[in-house]
């Protein structure tokens, strides 16, 4: 049943969710060459680090990095990265450098590329309509491998989220277990408590009758006395150790009851995860 109301609830919030289609623009931007041609794009979820790390990657593969001399790095100049002599044969056939910037607006990473090459920026009118085209197919398919890469991490933290809570519900399951048997060990203690009472009670019923036809009246009675005095201490210790007992079932059970209510909330958690979940693999599909 529980799986039919997850299904229902993703179909409902299937139509919520828009494609992320990441978008190239291309247009004039600062840089520290002045305003030049740029391809920018907005990712959203995704950090500085992260978008840099993966912009190395992108221009220097490293299946390369063993086949070129020399590897080109982004370096950062103040508030760019640049990556001088490096080789982007879809793009062109001379050495291009490149320089990035990346800042962080409401949410979204804006990651904007300029590649300048022997004749200019690419991106202007002036430029080969090919080389534009493919600066332009080489900065969307980074974006969006980039916002895979943040909601690809954002899926991992939410599975990771689950497998905690599912390790709660068995440490709750466990502990009721525990508490479980403590209950009945308490039961079967009151009840060896319950038999040795009426077993005292008996003896001291048995004293309080004895034969005393024949006897010494006075060491008769100092017997019969001493004796049941003992009997109605140890009567008395059994009692308050029933008591005792008792007070620790009413209590463990509580804890029982706790427990329940403690696993019934982590189980509804659980099914909010899992809706959780499902909701971000959408967003992940939908990235294009």
């Amino acid at each position: 049943m529980k799986k039919l109301l997850l299904f229902a609830l993703l179909l409902w919030l299937a139509p919520t969710y828009a494609q992320d289609t990441i978008r190239v623009i291309t247009q004039e931007r600062p840089s520290s060459k002045g305003l030049q041609p740029a391809f920018e794009v907005a990712v959203p979820q995704a950090t500085t680090k992260e978008a840099i790390a993966l912009w190395q990657e992108t221009l220097v593969p490293k299946k390369f990095l063993n086949v070129l001399k020399k590897t080109p790095k982004l370096k950062k100049e103040k508030d760019e990265w640049i990556m001088r002599d490096v080789l982007l044969k879809e793009i062109s056939s001379q050495p291009l450098t490149v320089y990035t910037r990346v800042t962080n607006f409401t949410g979204k990473l804006y990651f904007t590329a300029f590649f300048s090459g022997e004749n200019g920026f690419l991106g202007s009118a002036t430029a080969p309509l090919y080389a534009n085209e493919a600066a332009s197919a080489l900065v969307r398919n980074f974006g969006v491998d980039l916002y895979r890469q943040a909601v690809g991490k954002e899926l991992k933290a939410e599975e990771n989220k689950l497998k905690s809570l599912e390790k709660d519900l068995k440490g709750l399951k466990k502990k009721r277990g525990s508490y479980e048997n403590k209950i009945k060990d308490k039961k079967a203690e009151i009840s060896d408590l319950n038999a040795g009472t009426r077993e005292t009670e008996m003896r001291i019923d048995r004293r309080q009758n004895y034969n005393d036809q024949g006897q010494n009246p006075a060491a008769v009675e100092a017997v019969r006395s001493t004796t049941t005095e003992e009997l109605q201490k140890q009567l008395k210790a059994e009692k308050k150790d029933i008591k005792k007992a008792n007070r620790s079932v009413r209590s463990t059970e509580r804890k029982v009851n706790k427990n329940l209510k403690a696993q019934s909330d982590k189980l509804n958690e659980i099914d909010r995860q899992k809706v959780r979940i499902e909701e971000v693999k959408v967003k992940l599909s939908r990235i294009k």
